[in-house]
Formats: C-alpha cells, structure tokens, sequence
C-alpha cells in the first residue's frame, strides 16, 4: 500500500513538474508573440504598410495595363479587341487572378480578337448609319425631320444601353454576336442603377472634355498613361455582383433542370 501511495506521490510530483513545464514554455511563447515583443511590433507596422504596398501594386499593374491598351488600340480597327482584353484583366484583377499584365493582356487579346473586331465593326458601321441619318435631317424639312429626329434618339437609347456592359461580358462569357448585343441590353435595362454608374465612368469624362478644350490641355496624359484602365477596373469591381448574380442564377437552373 505504501509503494503504491509512494509511487502516487512520485507521479503526482512528475505531473506538477509537467504542468509547470508546459506553463513555463506557455509563458515564453506569449512573450515571443505577445505584443511587448519589438519584433511583433514591426511586424504588425509591416502588415499596416501591406495595403498601401497593395495599392501600389495595383496603381502599376494599371500603368502597365492603360500602355499596353494604348499601344494596341493605334491600328483603330483592332479597338474592339483591345477593350475585351483590357476587360479581360480588369476582371481577372477584381478577381486576384491577375497576373503579368503584357503577357495576359496580349492572350486575352488573340483570343478576343475575332469577336471583338466583328462587334467593333458593327457598332461602327451603326454609328455611320446614325451618322447618315442626321446628316439627311440636317438637309430635310416639315413631317420628316420630326421622325428622324425620334429614329435617332431611339437609335442613341439604344447604344447607350449597350456600350457600357457590351465588352465587359464579351470578355466574360462566350457567346454569338447577336446574342452579346440582345443579352447586354437585357441585362442593361435589368440592372438600371448600375447601368447608370457606369454609363457615368465612362460618359461624364468623355462630354467633360468634350466641352472643355482647357480641361483636355491639363487632363490628356492622364488618359494615355492610366485613366482607361482606371475606368475599367472600376467598372468591372461594379460588374462583378452582376455576373455573380447571373452565374447564380444559372447554376440554379442547372440543378433544378438536372433534379
């Protein structure tokens, strides 16, 4: 009986030394990561630093973005898929699945390139359309101009529903050219409010220095080495509760056509 409560009390003993042990080694981790240690507190001043370094980052990754976009757009004809790929990586950026921003841009372009050049071709063929309509109103009189006047405006409606999602999706979705443009419209009309934000990005500057030959002397550079990249990665970040939305929606249907 002894031996056993002797053996008790060696246990109980080892158990207390172990305790203590383990509240010593405790004590010197808390000191180690606690806030008292001068290391941690560089640390969490590098951690504060992270979203400036971020923002950084991201205003160079832009830079990089808006000259390559520049740079593509010079042969005019390849516009349309110089857009989709600048969309392309916006929407990769919102998504942090950005990368080098030449090499994606340029991939994003090849791929782009067939649909964007054909739908680049046909708003600019709309656009000549429009054109020759208001240049026939101009020279016409009486019951006529009073319906070209409602034909244009309707035709203008129409484009400014389509413009400011139209390559945001294209750089998104895989579709036929009809499609893009009767989907866009659709998804336009069906999300107003942000139809209306973006329409603003990207319209209020353009009549801005439409207006203001001083605005444009001061402004023009901004253009040329970040604002178009600025505008859509914004509209892309504003977009993309819209495509989740609609991915949602989709993946709904799926599951219940599937069920």
């Amino acid at each position: 009986m002894s031996d056993i409560l002797q053996n008790d009390k060696m246990q109980e003993t080892e158990e207390r030394r172990t305790v203590s042990e383990i509240a010593a080694q405790m004590e010197t981790e808390e000191e180690l990561t606690g806030e008292n240690n001068p290391m941690n507190r560089m640390e969490k001043g590098t951690d504060t630093r992270n979203p400036i370094i971020k923002a950084l980052e991201r205003f160079g990754d832009l830079f990089a973005l808006n000259l390559t976009f520049i740079l593509s757009c010079i042969p005019v004809i390849t516009i349309g898929a110089s857009v989709t790929a600048l969309f392309t990586m916006t929407n990769k950026m919102v998504r942090n699945e950005d990368g080098t921003m030449w090499k994606g841009f340029w991939k994003a372009f090849g791929q782009n390139f067939k649909v964007g050049t054909k739908v680049w071709a046909v708003i600019l063929a709309y656009l000549g359309v429009v054109y020759a309509e208001y240049a026939y109103m101009i020279q016409s009189a009486g019951q006529t101009t009073n319906f070209m006047v409602v034909l244009i405006g309707f035709e203008m409606v129409f484009l400014s529903f389509l413009l400011p999602f139209l390559f945001p999706i294209i750089a998104r979705y895989e579709n036929t050219i009809i499609n893009y443009i009767k989907n866009t419209v659709i998804i336009s009309v069906a999300n107003f409010k942000t139809w209306l934000v973006v329409f603003i990005i990207w319209f209020a500057p353009a009549l801005a220095l439409a207006a203001s030959a001083v605005l444009w002397a001061y402004t023009w550079y901004l253009w040329l080495l970040v604002m178009f990249a600025v505008q859509a990665y914004a509209t892309s970040m504003i977009l993309q509760k819209v495509f989740d939305k609609l991915e949602e929606a989709q993946t709904e249907q799926e599951r219940s056509g599937v069920q």
